[in-house]
């Protein structure tokens, strides 16, 4: 069954806001922990706050940001994102998944074999890609969404932690990119002539 994206964006949203006014929380700060579908099926556990998923936490890892940003001025941008590793270990192996139910499988953007901490924090880079590429064509969709991030880090000790972090992209976000795309395919504009 296919979900129409921006009305199962409006409807989390309203939960996550009559959750908090209902009362039914789970976090001390009126956190509410919506259970949202993803891409292969099953639900993800995504925290929200004042409306808007917050980075997910558990007791070794802390999702500190995870973001698709635009590069510059270009019409591409790249996936960062950073963890920050609470018990001193160093993970053998760290890997993020987009698994946003609207995709049709999960999309890989990292696998690190040899995560690097620097005092405890991790970053990834990752590739340069177009903003029409077809695994980031959700950018040009001019409805807010909620991009939905497993992440599975294999700890030192060989144990496995596994978070989902949500991330919001609103609409002014979204109407900003495909406006400089818009503008790149038009070309720039022709003097006029007398």
């Amino acid at each position: 069954m296919k979900v129409n994206c921006p009305l199962m964006l409006r409807f989390l949203l309203s939960l996550a806001v009559l959750g908090t006014l209902a009362g039914c929380s789970v976090g001390s700060a009126g956190d509410v922990t919506l259970k949202i579908p993803i891409a292969g099926g099953g639900l993800a556990p995504v925290v929200f706050s004042s409306g808007s998923p917050i980075h997910a936490e558990d007791a070794r890892i802390k999702v500190e940001k995870s973001i698709f940003a635009q590069e510059g001025k270009s019409l591409s941008g790249r996936y960062v994102f950073g963890l920050y590793e609470k018990t001193g270990d160093v993970p053998r192996r760290i890997t993020i998944e987009d698994v946003t139910e609207t995709d049709e499988k999960p999309v890989t953007w990292v696998d690190d074999d040899h995560p690097q901490l620097n005092n405890g924090h991790w970053e990834s880079r990752g590739r340069l890609i177009a903003f029409d590429d077809r695994d980031v064509k959700w950018m040009l969709e001019l409805d807010a969404s909620i991009r939905v991030y497993r992440i599975t880090i294999v700890n030192g000790d060989g144990s496995t932690d596994q978070l989902y972090d949500g991330e919001l992209y609103p609409a002014v976000l979204k109407e900003y990119f495909k406006k400089q795309v818009d503008d790149a395919a038009v070309g720039p504009a022709k003097p006029a002539q007398n």
